[in-house]
Parts: C-alpha cells; sequence; structure tokens
C-alpha cells in the first residue's frame, strides 16, 4: 500500500463518518460511489458531492481536503423531514457559514446580505 492509497484511504473515511443515512451506513459503499468521493478529494475544482441526493459536502473554493484542514474546508449536511426544519438547518449549516466567511464580497454588500439573511432566518423560526 502507498503512503498516497493510505492517505485517501483515510480521507474517505473522514467523509463515510459523516454520511450517517441509515439506507448507507450498514451498506458497504461501491467501487462508483469511492471513485466519485476519491475524485472530490483530489479535484479542488469540484465544490459540490451529493451523497444519495440527501448528503452533501461542500469545498471552500479552491480548497484542498487533508486531515488537518477537513473541518475548515468541508462543509457538509443532510436534507431531511419537514422541508421549513431542512432548510433552517442548511441556512444556519452551510449557507450563514459560507456568507459570513466570505472574503469575496465587498463588506457593504455583504452586510447588507446578512441583515436580509438574518431577517429571513428569523421568520423562519
Amino acid at each position: 500500500m502507498t503512503p498516497e492509497s493510505t492517505l485517501l484511504d483515510t480521507m474517505r473515511m473522514l467523509f463515510k463518518n459523516r454520511v450517517a443515512l441509515s439506507s448507507m451506513s450498514k451498506l458497504p459503499w461501491s467501487e462508483e460511489n469511492e471513485k466519485a468521493l476519491d475524485k472530490f478529494i483530489l479535484d479542488s475544482s469540484i465544490r459540490t458531492l451529493v451523497v444519495d441526493q440527501l448528503a452533501f459536502f461542500i469545498r471552500s473554493d479552491g480548497g484542498l481536503i487533508l486531515k488537518e484542514t477537513f473541518e475548515s474546508t468541508v462543509q457538509f449536511g443532510t436534507v431531511r423531514g419537514n422541508a421549513t426544519e431542512s432548510l433552517l438547518r442548511m441556512m444556519n449549516g452551510v449557507h450563514a457559514p459560507q456568507v459570513t466567511l466570505s472574503t469575496a464580497w465587498p463588506e457593504s454588500i455583504k452586510n447588507n446580505y446578512s441583515a436580509h439573511m438574518h431577517r429571513f432566518l428569523t421568520n423562519l423560526t
């Protein structure tokens, strides 16, 4: 086993441990699933990976996925249950942090957008 394959195995487990779908957690991942996961891990131009249309992983722009950078580079979550609750979880877990941590927007636009987003989130709760 090469150091590269050992590293890739470690990275796969970081993702697999976060896919908490009852149908996926007990079944082995297919070779096709692992190839898609490997491609996402290795190709920083791929921003989104959807698992079983219920779980998702989003990498920060151009971010390299390493064991040490996983938590700061990858946003992940699942969409399930009540639509309003799912939207609230998605907004709080994915969208709001991306907006808050973004350096791509001018501060005035980001502040205006954030104010409207918080008003929207307040209406969801």
